[in-house]
């Protein structure tokens, strides 16, 4: 078991399970952790990517300054992507989106977007490139951001993540992608801004 309060630490962190003690304004609050450094964060060979693997359960899973593969397993929460823009070899990879089932957040890129979301795309503020399905049903895109879209000029269009997604419904025609990928994950509150 592992001991934190302000920073400080009682005994050695153990490598599967432990509990965090934390203060905050509310009082003392505990938080069970299980963690396998093994298996949630490794870099493939050969890259400066890291993998990071999320558990059976429901998980957030929160991408770090670097180039990482993001995958879970249950119905999984993707954010901290604001690090992805900008200067990354690779950026973000999210391997396995499941329709129905994850979320992906991106208020920490969007701040100060207040709309309902069906502007997102013709607003300029989202770009949906690269689209293709994959012999194993999957689909497969690039998510590209303007975080201030047409209306700004403070930023540009960059490229935030490349996404494999299951469970996504696309019709025949491909220049109705991007809407339908973006309205479907409206409508099953998987996208959160």
């Amino acid at each position: 078991m592992q001991s934190l309060i302000d920073g400080s630490s009682t005994d050695q962190l153990p490598t599967d399970s432990f509990t965090c003690w934390i203060m905050g304004s509310g009082g003392l609050s505990t938080v069970d952790l299980s963690i396998n450094p093994a298996d949630s964060m490794s870099a493939a060979p050969g890259s400066e990517e890291t993998v990071i693997q999320g558990f059976a359960g429901n998980d957030i899973i929160v991408g770090g300054p670097g180039d990482e593969i993001l995958f879970g397993s249950g119905s999984d929460t993707f954010a901290g992507l604001q690090d992805s823009l900008g200067g990354k070899a690779y950026g973000k990879t999210i391997s396995d989106f499941t329709m129905g089932q994850d979320v992906l957040d991106i208020s920490d890129v969007l701040q100060g977007y207040f709309g309902d979301g069906s502007d997102l795309i013709s607003g300029g503020f989202l770009s949906f490139e690269n689209i293709r399905s994959n012999v194993d049903g999957t689909t497969t895109f690039t998510l590209c951001i303007d975080q201030d879209g047409h209306a700004g000029s403070s930023y540009s269009r960059m490229s935030m993540v490349e996404m494999t997604v299951i469970g996504l419904n696309l019709g025949s025609n491909q220049e109705d992608h991007a809407t339908e990928i973006l309205m479907q994950m409206l409508n099953n509150n998987e996208l959160k801004f």
